[in-house]
Formats: structure tokens, C-alpha cells, sequence
């Protein structure tokens, strides 16, 4: 699905889940390849395209995912995990210790960052309105 309204880009598709792929990796390496392809074929340079991968985690047994973006900086397989571990208890001030965690869907974001927009002109103001019965 294309998307409308991300601030800072000009361009944007966002895909969520798909299970025909084996691994993690390979769910999210087949979303940003379908997301990149869209941006290409409305125009966008292949070279311009930021790819953010996403993994919706919650523990088992709970009803509160939180969506995690990729660690770039790590090659752990375990990174999404401590990120999640991490966020959790700054969001819920504990952690739930012999749970597993679940993976409930990937995302990918696509975007194609832009200039920022300017802030739209200030209103004049037209002073103080007249006396009611004046």
C-alpha cells in the first residue's frame, strides 16, 4: 500500500507481512524488495530509497506488541530481542522473565526522504474584535 502524509519523504510504500518465505530475514528482504520495486516504478531513484524493517514483538501470553525497527548497527540475531526486552520495561516499568516472544508480523517502510517542508506563514493578526453593543 502506498503511503500518504510521512513527514520528511516524498515518496513511500509500506507492506506488512508476508509468510511465504522461511526465515525472518528472508520476510523482510522480500518485503523491501517489493517496497523498493514500487518506489522504483512510480520513479523514484533505486539509490534514493530508505529501506526500515520493522518486527511487531510481544511476549507470549500477552496482548501488548510493540513494534521494533531493525538495529542497523548489529548483527546479533538476537538484537530485536534485547531491543524489545529494552523498550518493554521503559513502556511497562518490569520485564516478563521465562517467556518466550513472538514475532506477530513484519513491516517494511520504504521512503524517500525529502526536503522538509517549510512551516506555512504565520495569520496577521486583525486586533482585538469590537465591543459587543457598542
Amino acid at each position: 500500500k502506498e503511503v500518504y502524509g510521512v513527514s520528511k519523504a516524498s515518496g513511500g510504500f509500506d507492506e506488512e507481512q508476508d509468510l511465504s518465505a522461511a526465515t525472518r530475514e528472508d520476510r523482510l528482504e522480500h518485503l523491501a524488495e517489493k517496497a523498493r520495486a514500487s518506489l522504483v516504478k512510480q520513479g523514484y531513484p533505486e539509490d534514493s530509497i530508505v529501506i526500515e524493517k520493522y518486527l511487531n514483538m510481544r511476549y507470549e501470553g500477552t496482548d501488548n506488541a510493540i513494534m521494533i525497527l531493525e538495529c542497523r548497527d548489529s548483527d546479533s540475531p538476537l538484537s530485536h530481542a534485547r531491543t524489545f526486552v529494552d523498550q518493554y520495561h521503559r513502556e511497562f516499568g518490569f520485564e516478563l522473565e521465562g517467556r518466550d516472544l513472538l514475532i506477530d508480523d513484519f513491516r517494511v517502510r520504504a521512503i524517500v526522504p525529502g526536503a522538509t517542508p517549510a512551516p506555512p506563514p504565520s495569520v496577521p493578526s486583525l486586533g482585538a474584535p469590537p465591543a459587543f453593543g457598542n
